[in-house]
């Protein structure tokens, strides 16, 4: 168009209502205004979409010409021409297009200003995916860098995010490699996240870097857990039985912390098979949880015990086994006594051998409450109440009691401070229970002394 008519044109329009249109490239300034400038790049984009140009021919300076013929995928060429006003580069362009007829005449002439703005460096910001345990800290990581020929951008601060429930970390400055790095302690039950990133830019730096976030996937597992059974390591048949456990997390993943778990159900088994005898206790504050058995039917030895933790959406299972030893009173509702003496001051003591039957029994013996038990006290009381501490007993002396052809091999007896007689009646009282070791020898006839050692008080 000559510069008479692109005055007149400008004249003509003058206060005609512009069209504006913007676009964002992920690009430097002057590398897009060459793809305005350069006729083999203008080339390659001019036109609608499936058009080609094979004339593309610019003159780019104030009161230079250009020459576009656009072909269509139908073949159809489509000419223009035009007339450049203003060039500054690399900010702005002020030229004016024509379509062109058949004979070359322009059909209509559209004024154009293409301004580039620099809005500063695009970047991207990568998360690494990351996993740990429910309620065990461990490190996120983000990498900030330019979009374009990407470099590491230093000295910005990255924000992190896991969920809502997980409390975000601080703040944290990316390092010389673009890497920042910040630690969180997850809050969400097992499963997989989303970790999020945020870069909100920065203007006080040139070229200005736009805000940019990223994001990755994020395991939270089931922490780790530890049970130990903690009750007492006899149980005596015929009486109750408390099992306590303790229960804590974090003990098997290298955590120093070994913090007890509070309200977890806990599964305690006495015993296997058709006998075993199981009850469930809650745990505390300091991990323990604790259930009874109110009577302990169990034969005398060793039987398994286990305490278990079933596990939740938090932590895992754990389980933890092991032996019990099992005692009970002889057959028949009696019982044998030893002297508190010979079973230990002030209280009795594991380890100790006893002597609790036999013909020499009254010698063997020693009490605090007489000097010795009577001839005929052989051991074998045949009532003793209910086998509780500070009861008295009676009984028929010697062969008369009616001691058990058998006996079990851990048992518990009786220690008294005193036995007397008075006419054919023994009788002494229940100072401590006791279970004892039995060795072999026993026989019900007086001739055959037993004794064992005691493994543990009951009261």
């Amino acid at each position: 168009m000559p510069a008479k008519d692109a005055a007149a044109h400008r004249a003509a329009n003058e206060g005609t209502p512009d069209l504006v249109l913007s676009r964002t490239f992920n690009a430097p300034r002057s590398l897009v205004f060459q793809a305005w400038t350069d006729p083999a790049r203008v080339a390659q984009w001019w036109g609608p979409r499936g058009f080609t140009n094979p004339v593309c021919e610019l003159d780019v300076r104030p009161g230079g010409a250009m020459r576009i013929h656009m072909r269509g995928p139908d073949g159809t060429v489509y000419p223009m021409s035009g007339t450049y006003e203003e060039i500054v580069e690399p900010e702005r362009i002020v030229f004016v297009g024509s379509a062109l007829d058949g004979t070359g005449r322009p059909l209509f002439a559209v004024r154009h200003t293409v301004t580039f703005a620099d809005h500063g460096a695009t970047t991207t910001l990568t998360v690494t995916a990351g996993q740990t345990d429910f309620a065990d800290a461990t490190t996120v990581q983000a990498t900030l860098t330019t979009t374009v020929s990407p470099k590491p951008i230093a000295n910005e601060q990255v924000t992190f995010k896991l969920s809502d429930n997980t409390v975000p970390c601080p703040a944290a400055m990316t390092n010389a490699s673009g890497v920042a790095s910040c630690s969180i302690t997850p809050s969400e039950i097992a499963g997989t996240y989303t970790l999020t990133a945020s870069f909100a830019g920065d203007k006080t730096v040139t070229p200005q870097l736009m805000a940019s976030s990223g994001s990755n996937s994020f395991t939270v597992n089931l922490e780790e857990t530890s049970i130990a059974y903690t009750g007492p390591s006899i149980a005596v048949s015929g009486m109750s039985f408390t099992m306590s456990a303790n229960l804590t997390g974090g003990a098997l993943s290298g955590q120093t912390d070994n913090i007890p778990l509070d309200g977890k159900a806990v599964l305690m088994t006495l015993g296997s098979g058709s006998t075993a005898q199981s009850c469930t206790g809650t745990t505390n504050s300091a991990g323990t949880a604790s259930c009874p058995i109110p009577i302990v039917n169990q034969v005398a030895g060793t039987v398994p015990i286990s305490v278990a933790f079933a596990g939740d959406a938090y932590y895992k299972p754990a389980m933890a086994s092991g032996t019990e030893t099992t005692a009970a009173p002889p057959s028949g509702g009696g019982g044998f006594v030893v002297g508190d003496v010979s079973a230990g001051l002030p209280t009795p003591i594991n380890g100790t051998t006893v002597n609790f039957w036999g013909a020499q029994l009254w010698k063997t013996n020693q009490f605090t409450g007489v000097n010795n038990a009577p001839a005929s006290m052989k051991g074998y009381i045949d009532n003793a109440p209910n086998y509780a501490c500070g009861a008295a007993w009676t009984s028929d002396p010697g062969n008369s009691s009616h001691p058990p052809a058998t006996i079990p091999v851990n048992m518990v007896v009786v220690v008294a401070s005193a036995i007397n007689k008075s006419g054919s009646t023994e009788s002494g009282n229940i100072k401590h229970l006791v279970v004892v070791s039995v060795s072999p020898g026993y026989g019900p006839a007086p001739g055959h002394d037993a004794w064992g050692k005691i493994i543990a008080t009951i009261c």
